[in-house]
């Protein structure tokens, strides 16, 4: 049986999670780990070797706060402590406490989403490691030290492992609502064994310590998926899921 840990915060957080059994499927080919934690971010892309990301996802994950400018709604104001950083929607440079600074690739708009390339965020003390033979973009927040990255990123090199079983994919199949005292959970769970007779038979959701969801009747053959909806009442503003997957 493998663990699996979510985090969700107080925004919508819509991202697939793994655990460090295994590689992710994303559209790029291209894997983004949070300080660990592999994730697939909908809408990333990699474009001229840079990889772009919505922004507001990444910024929730380092509590940092994006407001748009009140006379330019192309600029966004993204702040942490005594840093602040303007971007500008369709231009390459930036403002960092008032020093203007060149990216590689353009602040764009997709779909309504800010998008800003992945290093954007070691403007704000993070740092992003390239491992270029897994294709993994490590991301470590501000005063991490060496040994951690190492053991780390050594970790998700072992996590390439073809004997992996599952994914729970929370996008874009999927959805994560927050209500005043709920939140409403549906999401996807993929048998990606690399045995052609492994099937998942059951999960099992706990939530502070109790089993908030348990379905012991699946039946996921090898590259299948299940749609799994949840609802669960209170103040879950900070959401830790632990997933257990047979």
């Amino acid at each position: 049986m493998k663990n699996l840990k979510l985090y969700a915060l107080a925004l919508i957080f819509v991202l697939i999670l793994s655990s460090p059994a295994f590689a992710l499927e994303t559209e790029t080919s291209i894997n983004i780990a949070i300080n660990g934690h592999l994730v697939y971010i909908p809408g990333q892309q990699v474009s001229e070797n840079t990889i772009i990301v919505p922004a507001a996802i990444i910024a929730d994950c380092m509590n940092i706060n994006i407001r748009q400018d009140k006379n330019d709604y192309n600029k966004a104001v993204f702040t942490q402590g005594n840093t602040e950083v303007i971007a500008t929607v369709g231009r390459n440079d930036i403002s960092v406490n008032g020093t203007e600074i060149i990216l590689n690739q353009e602040v764009k708009a997709v779909d309504d989403t800010l998008m800003v390339p992945l290093r954007f965020f070691e403007y704000f003390g993070a740092e992003v490691v390239w491992d270029p033979v897994y294709k993994v973009a490590h991301l470590f927040p501000p005063n991490t030290d060496e040994a951690s990255k190492n053991k780390i990123i050594q970790t998700i090199k072992k996590g390439f492992d073809p004997e992996c079983s599952y994914l729970i994919s929370l996008s874009p199949e999927s959805t994560w609502y927050y209500r005043k005292n709920s939140v409403t959970i549906q999401f996807l769970l993929r048998n990606i064994s690399g045995k052609s007779d492994y099937r998942i038979t059951s999960l099992e959701v706990g939530y502070k310590g109790k089993t908030v969801y348990r379905n012991n009747k699946l039946s996921i053959k090898q590259g299948k998926a299940q749609i799994i909806a949840m609802e669960l009442a209170g103040n879950l503003k900070d959401l830790i899921l632990d997933f257990k997957v047979k």
